[in-house]
């Protein structure tokens, strides 16, 4: 995946690839690495079915990060996948 996020951040800069999609192999590779992730788009369900934030790096700025790619806000993402999954 770390090969691909760099073959990726390529083909944003050229405009052949989605920057949203992007920001999610980005999450997904640093949580890999054990870092924090940075546009919020990696939750995990717990054994009672609650939606649960991955570790995010400066969550004060989520937002700002998340529309530079085209990204809704944080919070309207979580809601959605709320309703998509049902999860509390």
């Amino acid at each position: 995946m770390n090969h691909c996020r760099g073959l990726m951040e390529r083909a944003v800069k050229d405009g052949e690839a989605s920057p949203k999609d992007y920001a999610f192999l980005v999450d997904r590779v640093r949580l890999q690495r054990g870092k924090m992730q940075l546009y919020g788009t990696q939750f995990i369900r717990d054994s009672q079915g609650r939606l649960i934030l991955q570790p995010l790096k400066d969550p004060e700025a989520v937002d700002e990060r998340r529309h530079k790619m085209g990204m809704e806000p944080l919070a309207n993402y979580e809601a959605e996948l709320r309703k998509f999954y049902n999860a509390k």
